[in-house]
């Protein structure tokens, strides 16, 4: 089922950790949910969103909380 974290994709991102590091795999994971919710306000064909998106809510979760978060453990 869509949007459901299940087992499958906990081993993915893990694999991901172990391939790319924990720091590289979290900035990566948070460019592609960007990306990903860009590109579904860009389908719904209507710029007003991808505007007030794009200026309030892109690149709203700091990539340096990554390595904040890799350090307090």
């Amino acid at each position: 089922m869509a949007g459901q974290i299940g087992k499958q994709s906990v081993a993915a991102y893990q694999a991901l950790e172990r391939k790319r590091g924990r720091v590289k795999a979290c900035e990566m994971v948070l460019k592609l949910i960007d990306a990903q919710q860009g590109n579904h306000y860009m389908n719904l064909g209507k710029p007003m969103f991808i505007v007030g998106w794009t200026d309030n809510r892109l690149g709203n979760v700091p990539l340096a909380r990554c390595a904040d978060s890799v350090r307090k453990e």
